[in-house]
């Protein structure tokens, strides 16, 4: 059985338990919603649906309404607030807080997401780059694959000289 990611991040969120609100918690969603997590999450979140809707179009309007409803949820936000809980204190969420009132940390959080693809495309490459080592080192053990390496690269060129968020380009 395929998971969807949609379903996925239901699952994960499920898994949360929310506790009462408290000026940490405030904190927390100040943060997430500065951030633009919450809102990047439910864009994805529209996208698999959407994607989905298509492969399904026999379901009724009735079922996306309910499922757009779950998106807008605030009890998704509620389990992102324990989440970050357990992984910053109060101290460290303040300092995040005052970063992100930044320009620079508005860009940071603006572009970390091409970032992270960006690193992700490198680290795909260099992982081809060492399957070609090995392949040329033991090549009855490493058979060569010219198709994947083609597309890693495709993909790494493609993120490489792709737009950028917040106009950061080198």
């Amino acid at each position: 059985m395929k998971f969807h990611p949609i379903l996925l991040v239901g699952l994960l969120a499920l898994s949360c338990h929310a506790a009462p609100a408290s000026a940490e918690d405030a904190l927390i969603r100040k943060v997430i919603v500065r951030t633009g997590i919450v809102e990047n999450v439910r864009t994805q979140m529209r996208r698999q649906m959407e994607a989905t809707r298509s492969a399904h179009p026999e379901l009724p309007l009735q079922t996306w309404k309910k499922v757009e409803l779950e998106i807008q949820s605030t009890q998704m936000e509620d389990e992102m607030i324990q989440v970050w809980r357990k992984s910053f204190t109060v101290a460290e969420l303040t300092e995040i807080d005052k970063f992100m009132s930044t320009e620079t940390g508005k860009k940071f959080f603006q572009t970390s997401q091409v970032l992270v693809s960006r690193t992700a495309a490198v680290a795909a490459l260099t992982g081809v780059r060492i399957y070609g080592v090995l392949q040329k080192e033991h090549p009855d053990k490493f058979p060569q694959d010219l198709k994947s390496e083609d597309q890693v690269r495709k993909v790494f060129e493609s993120m490489k000289h792709g737009a950028s968020a917040g106009g950061a380009s080198r």
